[in-house]
């Protein structure tokens, strides 16, 4: 056990899959010729489609933070009513993603799979693909919240003091750390930890960029903003 527990792919079976998915063995062999080129191909299908930290969702996403804002109108009129309203829009929606991916426990167990089945993949091309599709996943995954990021801070009339893909960087880990500790001990209060955890994250690395009264019609624009179907719309382009 010195060197720790791995988790790969190879306990898959070839034999089982060409018959579990009904086509000829024949057909097979000649797209795959050998087993490691069909696990090669699965663990790049299975990254593409298993990152499972998603930000923010689109139309979801907006419905609540429309809301949230509708509610707390009043308080835009100043920096630290805006900075209030944020703070709650980020709690929220925190919290909320934090139930919609640990909701997702067979995509996160895949993607564990598949980023564990790295460290026991021998070097060459095949272990290369499988970490380029990895690697361009996480990249997609981490432009989507950057924009997210600067989005909402825009919004409310702030920006960052850091760069948004650092934040977004740390946002990632932070929500699967969370996600992960849930699958592992399910009794976490996981709402809290996330709504907390992104409140700080956010609040500390945001200032001011706009520092004046918002009048009525300035707070009625702002609403109209919201009233769409998605104000991620181009968060969801593809990077």
């Amino acid at each position: 056990m010195a060197g720790g527990l791995t988790v790969g792919l190879d306990h898959l079976s070839f034999e089982d899959a060409i018959r579990d998915a009904d086509v000829s063995r024949t057909a097979a062999y000649r797209c795959w010729p050998h087993k490691d080129a069909f696990l090669a191909d699965l663990a790049v299908a299975l990254a593409e489609q298993a990152i499972p930290a998603t930000p923010t969702r689109a139309a979801h996403g907006t419905a609540m933070i429309r809301a949230i804002v509708t509610e707390h109108a009043d308080e835009l009129a100043t920096p630290e009513g805006r900075a209030a309203v944020l703070d709650r829009v980020v709690r929220q929606t925190a919290a909320d993603d934090f139930d919609l991916d640990r909701a997702e426990v067979t995509r996160w167990q895949t993607y564990l799979a598949v980023v564990m089945s790295l460290q026991t993949m021998p070097a060459g091309p095949l272990r290369d693909r499988v970490a380029e599709a990895v690697s361009n996943a996480d990249d997609r995954l981490l432009a989507r919240l950057e924009r997210s990021y600067q989005r909402i801070a825009e919004f409310f009339g702030f920006r960052a003091v850091t760069d948004y893909g650092t934040l977004a960087g740390i946002g990632v880990a932070v929500m699967r750390g969370l996600v992960i500790g849930d699958l592992a001990r399910p009794a976490t209060p996981g709402q809290d930890l996330s709504a907390t955890a992104f409140a700080a994250l956010i609040g500390a690395n945001i200032e001011p960029s706009d520092t004046a009264h918002w009048d009525q019609e300035t707070i009625d624009a702002k609403l109209a903003e919201l009233a769409v179907d998605n104000i991620f719309i181009d968060t969801d382009a593809p990077s």
